[in-house]
This record gives C-alpha cells, sequence and structure tokens, in this order.
C-alpha cells in the first residue's frame, strides 16, 4: 500500500481507538432496539463526524446519514 494510504489507515484507527477506547460498540449495543441503537451511535460518533471538514456541522440529515 502506498505510505500515504498507510497513514491515512493508521490515523483513523488511533482516532477510533481514542474515541472508543478499544470498545467493540456494535457488541455493546447489539441488544438494543434500533432506535436507541441509532441514538446511541450517533452520540458515540458525532465527535468523529465533526472533524471531517466537508460535512456542515448544522447538516443533521447528512450526519445522520453517516452514523
Amino acid at each position: 500500500m502506498p505510505k500515504k494510504l498507510i497513514n491515512r489507515v493508521m490515523k483513523y484507527e488511533d482516532l477510533l481507538w481514542k474515541t472508543f477506547k478499544g470498545n467493540e460498540v456494535k457488541a455493546i449495543l447489539g441488544d438494543l432496539p434500533q432506535t436507541l441503537q441509532f441514538e446511541a451511535q450517533y452520540h458515540l460518533l458525532r465527535g468523529l463526524v465533526d472533524k471531517v471538514k466537508l460535512i456542515p456541522k448544522d447538516d443533521i440529515g447528512a450526519i445522520s446519514s453517516l452514523i
């Protein structure tokens, strides 16, 4: 793989580690009803999505679609 791609993957994995501390989100949320899963995922991942500069911070629809 190109070095630039490797660095991007490593940065992404580092961000996931910092965000979730190694917890498997799907395993934790898997038993919840879908609506509660989405709400929890939205709050867990909102900070990660906010770091993407291409997505307007006030576009709830776009953010929800990504999550």
